[in-house]
């Protein structure tokens, strides 16, 4: 059991408390120790692609082009190199984690900037979905 972050005065329902707690504890034991997953973007050939729950490296820019439906599963970590970015061109990007079982994505190093992040172009006449998701780090230019 880790020691308590979150603490409260007055009345306030412990079950909260302790749930805040249990989401924050995931939340910093998130790692990429396992050896990660590279993805290029010839891996995001048109169709449905699914990406497991795994660490995933992002070693250059991605979109999701006319015809692509990436999926994301929960649990999923996508680690962006330096100056990366995920977008959308007529593709969608559907990333719905749960309250327990999060998606990140984040740079390679904790730095702010230190990746662009992620852009959704207008005019792609579809929806994408991001639910349950961290994103840190990101910020760069493009």
């Amino acid at each position: 059991m880790m020691t308590p972050i979150v603490t409260a005065c007055g009345e306030v329902d412990p079950r909260l408390i302790e749930t805040a707690n249990s989401l924050i504890e995931k939340l910093i034991n998130v790692s990429c120790d396992q050896s990660p997953i590279l993805v290029k973007q010839e891996d995001l050939t048109e169709g449905a692609i699914t990406f497991e729950p795994a660490c995933y490296q992002i070693t250059e820019p991605l979109s999701a082009r006319t015809g692509t439906v990436l999926t994301i599963m929960p649990g999923s970590i996508l680690e962006f190199e330096e100056d990366t970015n995920i977008s959308t061109f007529g593709g969608i990007i559907i990333a719905e984690g749960t309250e327990g079982n999060l998606i990140t994505f984040r740079g390679k190093i904790q730095e702010k900037g230190f990746w662009q992040g992620i852009q959704f172009n207008r005019g792609d006449g579809q929806t994408s979905i991001l639910n349950h998701v961290i994103i840190e780090d990101a910020g760069g230019q493009p």
